[in-house]
């Protein structure tokens, strides 16, 4: 995590209007979790791993900003709450 944090140190003192996209897109997906797409979450197409994906804030830059992650556990408890509601549904 230190290279995250150094790369999110050099972007808030670089370009600060993107550092806080980045900012807001990351407390999204820590609000909605891994369910959160577009605009800002995609899955990584040819991915060797499903849940890899990318979260796309916005950037005020002249590039694009792509941050990489992947919820395997989230995805697990997710899909367990699912099977749970719809053992719920037929009761």
């Amino acid at each position: 995590m230190g290279e995250v944090a150094a790369w999110f140190d050099e972007l808030a003192r670089t370009d600060w209007d993107s550092a806080e996209q980045v900012e807001d897109a990351i407390d999204a997906l820590a609000m909605v979790g891994p369910t959160l797409g577009r605009p800002l979450v995609d899955r990584i197409k040819g991915a060797e791993q499903h849940h890899m994906k990318e979260l796309r804030p916005g950037s005020s830059g002249t590039t694009e900003i792509r941050i990489l992650f992947a919820i395997p556990l989230a995805e697990k408890r997710y899909q367990a709450h699912l099977a749970e509601l719809d053992t719920r549904e037929y009761e």
